[in-house]
């Protein structure tokens, strides 16, 4: 039971960060990749990723606020 949660979770995470990776204009087949060798734990790198990227486009002194 233990072991098809895992593989549903990183299977999970994978889709999530496909899918984020589309919206946001990141490199697809990288993360996803990626969530499927480390599942959620990745998912504090690719915010942080997400972030400087939103960042690049909008500039360092443009305010985002994320509501």
């Amino acid at each position: 039971m233990f072991t098809i949660l895992l593989v549903l979770s990183f299977a999970l995470s994978m889709v999530y960060m496909y899918i984020e990776a589309v919206i946001y204009g990141l490199e697809k087949r990288k993360w996803a990749l990626a969530a499927i060798v480390l599942g959620p734990m990745l998912l504090p790198m690719f915010q942080i990723t997400k972030r400087m990227a939103l960042r690049k486009v909008a500039g360092f002194d443009s305010v985002y606020l994320d509501a």
